[in-house]
């Protein structure tokens, strides 16, 4: 009898000892992907922010900005659906390919004056070359839009979504969208100056608090 208390003993060990194995093997692997997969995720961050600081330099040429105030419902709202003649602002993450581009009605544009232009590009440069940690949500509800020129040519464009904290750029091929850090602040001070968010569209926002007089 003591015997076979013994041996069940021994085999109830063994068999708790090959699963506490098993557990910490299991966890070893666990990390093990998980290193992997926070250096493939770093590695894939600082080559977007390279990308977009090497799109950055090309603002130097840049001689014209065009800002814009954008229905930040992107048609959902029946009033500000576009029409057939409407030239609309792209929300490229959401497009599904070049025939089914997501587009917004533009409610506003104005020129910026050309002396200002560098240090508009200057602040746009700050916000997309950011290494700071920024907390963008998945959604956006674009509010102001803004395009960089050289001439003719397109150098940036993007839209910005201040309760979600992104905005978007375009890579070769894919448009993503990138959260917006302490960095922005700068272009965020001068596009709420420069292109007020006015009463009647705070309004229409889900949660609207007027603020207390």
């Amino acid at each position: 009898m003591k015997a076979s208390l013994t041996i069940l003993f021994v085999v109830s060990f063994l068999g708790a000892s090959a699963a506490d194995d098993a557990t910490k093997t299991e966890a070893r692997i666990d990390d093990i992907v998980h290193q992997a997969f926070s250096k493939r995720y770093d590695a894939h961050s600082k080559a977007d922010r390279d990308y977009r600081a090497t799109v950055a330099t090309t603002f130097q040429f840049a001689d014209r900005i065009e800002v814009y105030l954008l229905d930040f419902s992107i048609g959902e709202d029946p009033t500000y659906q576009l029409k057939d003649d409407d030239e609309g602002f792209p929300i490229r993450p959401y497009s599904r390919g070049s025939f089914d581009e997501a587009k917004t009605k533009i409610l506003k544009t104005s020129k910026l004056p050309a002396k200002e232009i560098p240090t508009w590009c200057a602040a746009v440069t700050k916000m997309v070359t950011s290494d700071k940690d920024g907390g963008g949500a998945f959604c956006h509800y674009p509010i102001h839009g803004l395009r960089i020129y050289a001439g003719t040519k397109l150098l940036f464009e993007t839209s910005l979504c201040w309760a979600c904290s992104n905005f978007y750029f375009t890579y070769t091929g894919e448009s993503r969208w990138v959260p917006l850090t302490e960095d922005a602040n700068d272009l965020k001070k001068r596009l709420h100056d420069f292109m007020p968010i006015p009463e009647a569209e705070l309004k229409r926002f889900p949660g609207y608090k007027p603020k207390p007089k």
